[in-house]
């Protein structure tokens, strides 16, 4: 199930397993890319997941979301990630790059910082095009599909969170009205009549009280759908849960609500180590895809693994380690292959 070939509008893949966005931060201030990275992915392709998503992609020339984020807000940038591209699809894997934007920074008198509530209708229109105009490079350079990354309290999903969207105007107040910036960005790509699969990746968010606001999260992958978004990634915020191995598949309740929610196929993130376990919820539960970060880090060979009939989890223990490191690194695959050399 897992490892068969997946076809729903605007996206194709060969199985169900998806290389979730990973920060390596290696590119260059300018988005350039270099052969560590192409290495990386190459690694990854081969190694047999069906569907890759880079990490942060910067869309504005004025914000750096973190050090050696991926960018593609210039065309100079398009023939670097053309040859990653080229790369991946060499193992019939298909990569997504993820759109990102940290805080919207106004270019008039000085580049100038500027919070959600003071986004002005110039800026909103600023913000659409920052992203379409990314979208249509994306395409260019031969991506399959992008994803917009609502997670993690990035500007999007401040955008779409009542905690920090407080705006009176019609992109505030109701779920539909914070979703509004979205559907702006995705009907600005497809005027441009690229056909890649447009996905989000969005994050529950808290309700204050240590909880999941499910309700409110459930009904924004409802407007996320309206908005005409493909696919939607689940995952939550980074909760304690992420750490270690004791919760197999750690985010399962909200790929759950999700499914049941919305008619689009569901990726969930979070600690998915066993293949069984990602068999059974596929059969009982219908989620579509299964997302892997640090697993894949550990073990980038770990799905040809598990496609040649290996049952064993993931060696990940996620530990967290790898985000310490340059590149994103495993450190027990580093001490091993110390201890072979």
């Amino acid at each position: 199930m897992i490892f068969e070939q997946v076809n729903y509008k605007n996206l194709s893949a060969k199985n169900r397993l998806v290389r979730s966005a990973t920060w390596e931060g290696l590119a260059s201030p300018e988005g350039f890319l270099n052969e560590e990275i192409y290495a990386i992915y190459d690694e990854l392709a081969k190694g047999g997941v069906g569907t890759i998503v880079t990490g942060l992609t910067d869309v504005s020339p004025y914000n750096w979301s973190l050090v050696g984020n991926m960018r593609l807000c210039s065309d100079s940038l398009i023939p670097d990630y053309k040859k990653l591209t080229d790369i991946v699809h060499r193992y019939n894997c298909c990569i997504w790059t993820e759109l990102n934007m940290n805080q919207y920074m106004r270019p008039e008198r000085g580049i100038v910082p500027v919070s959600i509530d003071d986004l002005t209708d110039a800026d909103m229109q600023d913000v659409v095009s920052l992203y379409a105009n990314a979208a249509i490079r994306a395409a260019r350079a031969g991506f399959d599909g992008v994803q917009l990354h609502l997670a993690y309290n990035w500007f999007l999903n401040r955008m779409v969170n009542p905690k920090y969207n407080h705006r009176t105007d019609s992109y505030g107040g109701s779920t539909e009205n914070r979703v509004r910036v979205i559907k702006d960005i995705i009907s600005a790509i497809r005027k441009s009549d690229t056909r890649m699969h447009i996905s989000a990746k969005f994050s529950f968010f808290d309700d204050g009280a240590g909880s999941f606001a499910m309700q409110e999260c459930i009904a924004i992958c409802g407007e996320l759908e309206r908005a005409g978004v493909e696919s939607i990634e689940v995952l939550g915020g980074h909760s304690h849960k992420e750490r270690g191995t004791a919760y197999e598949a750690c985010y399962l309740e909200l790929g759950q609500a999700a499914k049941e929610a919305v008619d689009l196929p569901v990726i969930l993130t979070g600690n998915n180590h066993s293949i069984d376990s990602m068999n059974e919820i596929h059969s009982r539960d219908g989620i579509d895809f299964f997302g892997l970060s640090r697993p894949l880090i550990r073990e980038p060979h770990l799905p040809n693994k598990w496609k040649n009939g290996a049952r064993t989890s993931a060696l990940c223990i996620s530990c967290g380690m790898c985000y310490t490191t340059n590149g994103k690194r495993c450190i027990f695959a580093q001490q091993e292959d110390n201890d072979v050399s």
